[in-house]
């Protein structure tokens, strides 16, 4: 309803426009006024190009959020990993203070003095190294490197992701709008056949089951041109919205591109995705990120030793007149005997954690097989049915070619040589679906595989 009342605003604008006062005919006129630019500016968000694929995909990998929320995780790893480093440091602190003070203590009234009064000044650099923490620290620098490892992978991650994205919306795009330009053709060459079955009827040599058989090709031809429209829409809007810009297609627009090769057998692609995939790299450094939180937790269980060397300066301060200096080198040590049994379940904690990444990491092994088999699967058929699409075309072509021969030397009809023109764009368009088809499924196995990376598509990243 309220979609119903914004389209008929405009109208009813219109008709208090016409019976209003003079005074509100003003107000609703530039009211009319103020809300056309509004509309116009709706329709421009997204400035129009003719696509490139490799220019359009490397600013997509440098300006899409995902990527650049990835390398800023990345960053904030690193920044973590150097903050790690830090405890294997020594740190410095420097303690002053300077002002009045007064003492009123026994020695003080035993001297006849009620009180003491004087200016002190006063200050400590103290430096101190740990020696021995229980492996805290170093489990806590190990963790954080694996956090980096952890960051790249999910970089690696979006960048294939994005990439994925992007070809098919961009593949998408020109397929849909290959296979529009084909039913247009075919929805041309079926009118032709039925103005002309039209032409033998009204002569007296055709029948008016043709014209019905004409009519039927003619309403299929324009089924499947409305529905070719749309999927080109769709797609048009998919690659809009990634790429921030309008796609203008033209003829020859399209961008050559070889798949890279894919392994022949499955048993070969089980291996490279055992070695590439992103998926099993994260899952496996989580494994490794939980057995270093044992180490962590455990070390509450041992003693702490800190060297610690300290100098002091005094001028009246405690009672004592004048300066006083001093300085100590020691070796501190500290072991909590009992903490309530936290480290204990701590540890335990940390145990079971491990147990289940070890789990998640082979439910992970098992879920990237079952996509790559499947995929790989998926990528075969398309592969035979794009080989089988291929010959069919040419026996088409070679349909067309013969029949058209046939016209000439008058053995043949105009009407059975489009019809066979008819086929072979049928022909095309079947290609033409199958080709890209195993196009996006080889894409579909790369990713999975960890293999469809910028670099090995030769896409730069900036």
């Amino acid at each position: 309803m309220a979609s119903l009342y914004l389209m008929t605003s405009p109208v009813r604008l219109l008709l208090k426009l016409i019976f209003a006062p003079s005074i509100r005919r003003l107000v609703l006129i530039f009211a009319l006024i103020a809300s056309a630019p509004v509309a116009k500016a709706d329709s421009g968000d997204f400035p129009s190009a003719v696509p490139n694929l490799a220019e359009d995909l490397t600013k997509l990998l440098s300006v899409d959020h995902r990527i650049l929320a990835a390398k800023s995780a990345l960053n904030a790893a690193r920044s973590g990993n150097k903050q790690a480093f830090s405890v294997f440091l020594p740190t410095i602190s420097l303690s002053s203070d300077a002002g009045r003070e007064v003492i009123d203590s026994p020695s003080t009234r035993t001297s006849g003095l009620d009180e003491q009064r004087e200016t002190r000044e006063k200050a400590t650099l103290t430096v101190t190294q740990n020696l021995f923490s229980g492996g805290a620290n170093v489990a806590s620098y190990e963790s954080s490197s694996k956090q980096v490892d952890l960051a790249v992978l999910g970089l690696d991650t979006a960048e294939s992701s994005v990439l994925l994205e992007g070809l098919i919306a961009y593949f998408s795009l020109v397929r849909d709008k290959k296979l529009l330009d084909l039913a247009l053709r075919a929805e041309a060459l079926t009118k032709k056949q039925l103005n002309l079955e039209n032409e033998k009827v009204e002569k007296g040599k055709g029948i008016a089951l043709d014209i019905l058989q004409a009519k039927s090709r003619l309403q299929l031809a324009t089924q499947r041109r409305i529905q070719f429209k749309g999927q080109l829409a769709v797609a048009t809007t998919q690659f809009t919205y990634l790429f921030r810009f309008r796609p203008v297609l033209v003829a020859g627009s399209g961008t050559k591109f070889e798949l890279p090769k894919i392994p022949p057998s499955l048993e070969d692609a089980l291996k490279i995705t055992l070695e590439n995939s992103a998926a099993l790299a994260a899952a496996q450094t989580t494994v490794d990120v939980t057995k270093i939180g044992i180490g962590s937790a455990e070390s509450g269980f041992w003693p702490k030793l800190d060297l610690e060397a300290t100098v002091n300066y005094e001028r009246d301060a405690g009672g004592v007149e004048g300066i006083r200096r001093d300085w100590s080198v020691l070796l501190k040590a500290s072991w909590t005997l009992f903490d309530g049994l936290g480290t204990y379940y701590g540890a335990k904690s940390a145990r079971s954690n491990y147990a289940a990444s070890i789990s998640q990491f082979d439910a992970a092994k098992r879920q990237v097989k079952t996509e790559l088999i499947s995929s790989f699967q998926r990528f075969q058929i398309a592969e035979q049915n794009k080989a089988l699409m291929e010959n069919g075309l040419r026996i088409a072509e070679e349909i067309v070619s013969a029949q058209e021969r046939m016209e000439k030397a008058g053995k043949e009809t105009v009407i059975n040589t489009l019809d066979a023109q008819s086929q072979l764009i049928d022909a095309k368009i079947n290609y033409t679906s199958a080709f890209y088809d195993h196009l996006l499924g080889g894409l579909s196995v790369m990713s999975t595989m960890g293999v469809l990376t910028p670099e090995n598509l030769g896409v730069a990243i900036q």
